[in-house]
């Protein structure tokens, strides 16, 4: 097995573990109202989420540097990895402010249907199935 072929089937198990970690954390959320015990269960999955990025990441660094010159000038590609950032600023930056405001919600005893949260995570999912259909498109050569 080429080292090559080994990194693209790390990068390809990393897409499907940040793939269930997105879908979990829908599922974590998905009843209204929100609860505190699921914000909980949102926090603990979102912490996998950091880690299956970061190896995506990764093993696609070494395997764009592996085919830069198949990449570098392909829109396709740069469309997946323009959607990569947006997604990382979603998650990063935006998901976790509508935590915080849910979670101070809920500690001063409101109710919360935490709808913009929701709504948040779906786009998150979306963003990822595209990216994954990209990635999968640029692999099987169906951007020539």
């Amino acid at each position: 097995m080429s080292l090559h072929l080994f990194v693209l089937i790390l990068h390809v198990l990393g897409a499907g573990l940040v793939l269930g970690i997105v879908m979990l954390s829908v599922l974590a959320v998905i009843k209204p109202p929100m609860s505190s015990k699921a914000l909980d269960r949102l926090a603990f999955v979102g912490r996998y989420g950091m880690w299956g990025s970061a190896w995506q990441f990764l093993t696609g660094v070494i395997l764009f540097l592996q085919e830069r010159g198949e990449f570098i000038h392909n829109p396709l590609f740069w469309t997946k990895m323009g959607l990569y950032v947006v997604e990382g600023i979603l998650a990063s930056q935006l998901l976790q402010r509508q935590a915080r405001t849910t979670a101070a919600a809920l500690a001063s005893g409101q109710t919360v249907t935490a709808g913009s949260l929701r709504a948040t995570l779906w786009i998150h999912a979306g963003l990822i199935i595209a990216i994954a259909v990209l990635g999968v498109w640029l692999v099987s050569g169906g951007h020539e």
